[in-house]
């Protein structure tokens, strides 16, 4: 099913099988910077250290549909309940131009439980509505970045002003109310159980 995000649309694809094989895994990303500092004949002083930690989960699935086809599923950020034997729709969105796009929904019917990934829905919203076709590149960003220092500075400030403005009005007008409408046409009527 094709949904009209914006500029672009994304079609919609699901997947619905039995869980053969379901695990989870852990991981814990730690950061931090600060510390150091310096003295001077016996005075001076040292920054805090601020140390920062989060969990990412990562579920890896593998279902069969009833022809017997298997598709595995490597998910991050989802924390699903699933169970070998539950019944399990996968959808993924693909926006136009691309060959690919990312998991937004599991769907386990056998629990009536619904995960969706509103990180991944907002991925798919943003390549789909931004003004600039970026995919995630550092050479696109660097461009934006340069051409919005180079306006703020022709302009003292208000091309800043005006950037920083757009950026809030295309988060709260744009793709918030894309991301509502594209999770509400996630809708998987409940297959027959086997």
């Amino acid at each position: 099913m094709s949904f009209n995000v914006g500029k672009r649309t994304a079609t919609l694809y699901q997947f619905t099988g039995k869980v053969v094989n379901a695990s989870k895994n852990m991981e814990t990303r730690v950061s931090g910077g600060g510390g150091g500092g310096f003295t001077y004949q016996g005075t001076g002083g040292s920054a805090p250290v601020n140390i920062t930690s989060t969990t990412v989960v990562h579920d890896q699935l593998f279902i069969q549909n009833k022809d017997g086809e298997e598709r595995s599923l490597q998910l991050q950020g989802f924390d699903l309940a699933v169970r070998e034997g539950n019944i399990v729709t996968a959808v993924w969105a693909i926006p136009e131009g691309k060959t690919e796009g990312p998991y937004i929904a599991i769907i386990n019917h056998s629990t009536n439980n619904r995960f969706v990934n509103d990180a991944k829905v907002k991925e798919v919203v943003y390549k789909c509505t931004r003004p600039i076709n970026i995919d995630n590149n550092a050479l696109g960003y660097l461009v934006l970045a340069v051409l919005g220092i180079g306006l703020a500075a022709l302009t003292a400030g208000i091309g800043l002003v005006a950037l920083i403005g757009y950026a809030i009005y295309y988060e709260w007008s744009i793709v918030r109310p894309k991301v509502k409408e594209l999770k509400a046409h996630i809708q998987v009527p409940k297959p027959e159980l086997w």
